[in-house]
């Protein structure tokens, strides 16, 4: 157990922030996105698994796995966010006018 923890703690770490973009992404009717990120990510993930089954790697592995599982989720959907600016309307008026002008030096 103590070599499956660390991995373990980086899974569940990252899982609610991923599931904070993932609300955005459906309050923003990115449904399509999702759709398609969860149809890749899913076939990638499962395939890792069968393969790890496969050659009997064990749970250190599997727990790798998911690890990487929900960090390329997290990347891709803060990506995501960023790129259609679901964050823009939750940042208060005086903090957007500063973010979108240009910075003087």
């Amino acid at each position: 157990m103590a070599t499956v923890a660390p991995l373990l703690g980086v899974a569940l770490s990252i899982h609610p922030a991923t599931m904070c973009l993932e609300g955005l992404l459906l309050g923003g009717r990115q449904l399509g996105f999702l759709a398609g990120a969860y149809a890749a990510n899913v076939l990638v993930f499962l395939t890792s698994l069968y393969a790890i089954a496969r050659r009997a790697l064990g749970l250190r592995y599997v727990w790798a796995a998911l690890a990487a599982f929900q960090l390329v989720r997290v990347c891709e959907f803060a990506t995501r966010v960023r790129a259609v600016g679901l964050l823009d309307s939750l940042l208060p008026a005086w903090l957007r006018r500063r973010a979108a002008s240009p910075a003087t030096e």
